[in-house]
């Protein structure tokens, strides 16, 4: 069909320039003036496939403009005109599960009918194309047009070296012989892959390759030598009522700075309290309903988990009867402008875990450290105790950040209803001690000393997020061998924090921190 319509449009063509030039003859035959010569028809034919040409450009880039449009009125949540196609990377609020989707799928096999797409314009087609481009975000991602379809591929490299002073009298760990020892560490070693299917599935599968699983040091018994996971989970987008549900191994949703990545935190170690209290219990096995709302200025996040120490391990493997915990957590922005550079932050978290074999021993690490895990030992430690209906957590928060400033803050109080001494067996405990309770505390600052730098908060999650320096860092030569400089971003930072192991008679130890942070990308 493509060749016979291109001979009969050809000829076509040819009958008008001869009728032109016919035309033509007879207007010049009546006219008085002296005779033009007459125009080739060769030269019609190449300006009637000129005008061929410019008419197929314009209708790809009418195309074009058409996908961009459905692009746009998806991000904005407007609804789709009739028959548009495209996805954007979030869905408009409302539109209807994406459940049934297919390669190459139309909407007569996806709605349950033939023009049943026309009566529901919201809709939208995905899968059609599923060329990928692929681009450099972070790492190396690809992705289709409609965003429906993307794969990244990236990681983490955290690479610490310390210098210690210790006086003779200052103890450390569980004999008199530890010491803190110089020496220099991969503190993170990280490879994540993360991506997304059919628009409404995302999944992430991160492995840990150093040697720190979360709180493994001298006083604790951990394989040496094997890799861990971190995030390992899938995410169904756009749930009806839920949100969004994540299942798999997982954040417990609790803590401004436990929920911001490590990427992003001020410092390559969270506050004490985070080290004491939610370290060992960085990673657990369940699933999390999360979402926002009022224009991503609130967020709601709730999960279900597999809780005890054992249970975040290397594998993310865990076992025991009744050993399970609740977690929920709030944010709210009161104050938004600026698109971010001004805001306060406004959180809650509340969580209850069964112990792993009704046991605990809250201890806390020092914040520069060096070697290997075991390597590692405890500056504050409480001995083992246990509490057969568990332990709660109440952790309130509060950030700010105003331009080149940035604040934050967090109070966590846990407590124990009932503790004692011994175990005789799995349901007898011995030699009471009442209800414990311990807290801490962290409030940091940072001044960023680069113009047009800040730092910057992710509204769908409630947390920090990736601070971009408005001018990358580098130190070159030219073409002419002369050197050029790039500033980056460079930031004053400052912390204090106090943490208390001392249950029913608070004994604080201020750790105060600060020191300069510069960001290069």
């Amino acid at each position: 069909m493509p060749g016979r319509w291109g001979g009969v449009r050809s000829a076509t063509a040819r009958a008008i320039a001869l009728a032109i030039l016919v035309a033509s003859g007879r207007a010049r035959a009546q006219d008085p003036q002296p005779p033009k010569e007459p125009v080739a028809v060769d030269k019609l034919m190449e300006r009637l496939e000129a005008l061929e040409r410019r008419d197929a450009e314009n209708a790809a880039l009418r195309e074009q403009v058409r996908v961009l449009q459905d692009r746009l009125e998806k991000l904005e949540g407007s609804p789709k005109p009739e028959g548009g196609g495209g996805a954007g990377s979030e869905k408009p609020a409302g539109d209807p599960p994406a459940a049934g989707r297919a390669a190459g799928a139309d909407f007569s096999q996806v709605a349950g009918g033939a023009g049943e797409a026309e009566a529901r314009p919201g809709w939208t087609e995905v899968g059609k194309n599923l060329e990928m481009k692929t681009t450099w975000n972070n790492g190396i991602q690809m992705s289709t047009l409609d965003d429906a379809f993307r794969f990244h591929i990236g990681g983490r490299v955290d690479f610490d070296s310390a210098w210690f002073r210790q006086d003779p009298n200052l103890l450390v760990g569980d004999a008199n012989g530890d010491r803190l020892r110089d020496g220099g560490d991969f503190r993170r070693m990280r490879l994540r892959a993360d991506g997304r299917f059919w628009d409404n599935i995302d999944f992430v599968f991160e492995v840990n390759f150093a040697n720190f699983q979360d709180f493994s040091n001298t006083g604790q018994q951990v394989t040496i030598g094997s890799v861990g996971l971190t995030d390992v989970n899938v995410t169904f987008r756009e749930v009806p009522i839920l949100g969004n549900l994540k299942v798999g191994h997982l954040l417990p949703p609790i803590s401004l700075e436990h929920m911001t990545s490590s990427n992003f935190v001020y410092y390559m170690e969270r506050s004490p309290a985070f080290d004491a209290f939610i370290n060992r219990f960085d990673y657990a096995n369940g699933a999390n309903a999360f979402d926002s709302f009022f224009d991503d200025r609130a967020t709601l996040s709730a999960a279900i988990l597999r809780t005890g120490s054992r249970t975040v391990n290397p594998f993310g493997a865990g076992a025991g009867d009744g050993e399970y915990g609740a977690a929920a957590r709030a944010t709210f922005l009161p104050i938004y402008k600026d698109e971010g550079r001004r805001l306060l932050h406004l959180g809650a978290s509340l969580m209850h875990r069964a112990l792993d074999e009704d046991s605990t021993s809250p201890s806390d690490r020092s914040l520069v450290r060096s070697g290997a895990g075991r390597e590692i030992p405890n500056v504050m430690a409480v001995g083992r105790f246990y509490s057969p209906r568990g332990q709660y957590y109440i952790n309130p928060e509060v950030a700010a950040i105003f331009g080149r400033w940035s604040f934050s803050a967090e109070y966590l109080y846990t407590g124990l209803p009932s503790t004692y001494a011994r175990q005789l067996n799995r349901n007898v405990f011995l030699d009471p001690r009442g209800a414990g309770f311990f807290q801490g505390l962290y409030a940091e600052m940072g001044y960023f000393l680069t113009e047009g730098d800040s730092r910057r908060y992710n509204r769908k999650l409630g947390t920090f997020d990736r601070t971009v320096p408005m001018e990358n860092a580098w130190f070159m030569k030219t073409g002419r061998g002369r050197p050029t400089v790039g500033r980056g971003a460079v930031q004053l930072l400052a912390r204090y924090s106090f943490l208390d192991l001392v249950s029913g008679n608070p004994v604080l130890t201020p750790r105060p921190a600060r020191g300069p942070a510069w960001r290069t990308t």
